[in-house]
């Protein structure tokens, strides 16, 4: 007799929640870069709200009006790509030994920071004018 219930998986958000079906394991990974990207999605959408808070908070620096749009610039195409989940194999390995899994946001912030913080230091390597940031 077949299983006419399959088992699934639950993938929770601290903005959402949703089941997948405990299938292939590629099955599984593409549902898990989707919620991925839509998390990372919706953390970026907040963060450009008031990126200049977030830029003064996290790295302690305030970028002209040109750099910040040439950040938020960056934060957009992060934003409209999907995730890589090579940056998110713990969050991988997890989902697909556990039938419930909270993602949590370090992750996500630690890739975004990155990008971030890379593009500041070209900024600062390739700009070579203090005037570039306010306050310097």
């Amino acid at each position: 007799m077949t299983n006419l219930f399959s088992k699934m998986k639950q993938l929770k958000t601290a903005i959402s929640s949703r089941k997948i079906e405990d299938s292939a394991h590629d099955v599984i990974l593409f549902h898990l870069r989707e919620v991925l990207t839509e998390y990372r999605k919706s953390l970026i959408n907040r963060m450009i709200l008031d990126l200049p808070t977030y830029l003064d908070y996290k790295f302690r620096v305030k970028p002209s009006r040109s750099k910040l749009e040439e950040i938020r610039e960056r934060l957009y195409t992060i934003k409209n790509s999907a995730v890589d989940l090579t940056n998110y194999q713990p969050v991988v390995q997890e989902v697909l030994s556990q039938e419930n899994t909270f993602i949590k946001t370090e992750l996500i912030y630690k890739e975004i920071d990155g990008a971030i913080a890379d593009h500041l230091k070209q900024l600062e390597t390739f700009a070579g004018r203090p005037a570039d940031f306010v306050g310097n």
